[in-house]
């Protein structure tokens, strides 16, 4: 089973990148809105997590191409 990349560096400032960007969007909805449902809450911490992962493996270098030429 292939081990999942993970630098925590890159991790931690996409991680607080997207913290800003989400208390933002909270600010942005109880504003708007009035209320701020606790799903919204929930869903949105974990989404924002996941976010940050996947930007953090976009930034990553991934290695070396693989070589096309072999059979």
């Amino acid at each position: 089973m292939a081990k999942l990349p993970f630098v925590g560096r890159v991790f931690f400032k996409v991680f607080v990148g997207v913290l800003v960007l989400l208390a933002a969007y909270l600010v942005l909805t109880k504003w708007i809105t009035g209320a701020l449902p606790v799903r919204d809450i929930v869903g949105a911490s974990i989404s924002a997590v996941l976010l940050a992962y996947l930007v953090h493996l976009w930034l990553i270098p991934g290695g070396e191409p693989p070589d096309d030429s072999s059979p």
